[in-house]
């Protein structure tokens, strides 16, 4: 069955519990171990964001960690958000 297939995803928490959590950790797809999967954990500004002059931090959507590194970040929008909205904005809106 293809991935979502018969889902009804209607807003951004549909989307995020629904779809994208069981893609990040179920088999035979992603196979991430729930432990290393975070949702909504508060993501501290690194040297480069702080040489950059971005002080804050951000609490992105899901961030997947690896020996105490994030090694992966997922944002989730509800389906009827285009994608072209969310890329043409400055990443700093969103948070990044």
């Amino acid at each position: 069955m293809p991935i979502g297939q018969g889902l009804t995803l209607k807003t951004e928490s549909d989307v995020e519990q629904k779809l994208i959590m069981p893609l990040l950790t179920d088999a035979p797809l992603l196979s991430i171990p729930t432990v290393a999967v975070h949702t909504k954990e508060y993501l501290a500004p690194a040297a480069l964001d702080k040489a950059a002059g971005k002080l804050s931090g951000y609490f992105p959507d899901y961030s997947v960690w690896l020996r105490g590194v994030p090694v992966m970040i997922v944002e989730a929008k509800a389906p009827d958000v285009a994608p072209e909205e969310v890329i043409a904005k400055p990443a700093s809106t969103h948070g990044i």
